[in-house]
């Protein structure tokens, strides 16, 4: 009796430990929840910084970039301001794309142009070739690289994780944001922050890029805002004074 008491004891022990361990989250299954979320998300905000710092002719210089982007499945706004240091001075651009027309401010010039969607993401990329509309994308990890990665729990229980990346996952990355540059990368890093209820919250990558022979070091921080929400984009307050064009008087060459 007290043979099968024992082996009933353990046999229950066995089929309960799992019930508490699969709770436990882990870098592969919070990264895999994030990217999952940001595929299926049908809107969103996402606030991104890009600061790179160099040395040329023994002057340093440093350039940052920061985007606001609200998107939905049909309609994004966006507003970028760039800081390209004492020489260059300060410049915003602001983006909006509703009911098939996108909106653009360009310091002094306002301009509206009738187009359908992908004619606006190639606008975007015509215009500023930095940022698309829906700057999402994560960089692709895989469970080699996330297996031995050690998932760090803070005192107000939000997550946070460190991991190495290869030139040709930034690359990729890069080429999902818009860019698409012939360089160097090394000494590549990315932190991946969780709010206490397991959401992703913010990236935070780090690396030095080399591009004819002058090295930069780059920080890209992308901070995650109500994904999965549809958030309101609406035109401009004063869209009627926007020149109007069409897409092909644009680029009819």
């Amino acid at each position: 009796m007290t043979k099968r008491i024992v082996i009933l004891t353990l046999t229950l022990l066995l089929c309960i430990l799992p019930l508490f361990s699969c709770g436990a989250p882990t870098a592969q299954s919070l990264y895999e929840s994030a990217s999952k979320t940001m595929e299926e998300a049908k809107g969103g905000e996402v606030k991104m910084t890009i600061t790179t710092s160099q040395t040329v002719a023994g002057q340093s210089q440093t350039m940052e970039v920061i985007a606001n982007t609200k998107f939905t499945e049909n309609a994004m706004a966006m507003e970028m301001t760039m800081d390209m240091g004492e020489i260059l001075g300060e410049q915003t651009i602001s983006y909006t794309y509703v009911d098939e027309c996108f909106y653009m401010v360009m310091g002094d010039e306002k301009m509206k142009v009738t187009c359908t969607k992908e004619q606006m993401e190639e606008l975007m990329s015509e215009m500023s070739g930095t940022i698309s509309a829906e700057a999402s994308d994560l960089p692709t990890l895989t469970e080699e690289d996330l297996k031995e990665i050690e998932l760090v729990k803070a005192d107000d229980g939000s997550y946070s994780f460190d991991v190495e990346l290869s030139k040709e996952q930034i690359a990729s990355m890069l080429e999902g944001m818009g860019e698409s540059v012939e360089a160097d990368y090394d000494d590549i890093s990315a932190t991946f922050y969780f709010t206490n209820k397991k959401v992703l919250s913010k990236v935070d990558i780090e690396m030095s890029l080399t591009i004819s022979g002058i090295t930069s070091a780059i920080t890209i921080s992308a901070e995650y805002v109500n994904f999965g929400t549809t958030p309101t984009v609406a035109a401009p307050a004063d869209a009627d004074d926007y020149t109007a064009y069409t897409y092909d008087e644009l680029f009819a060459n």
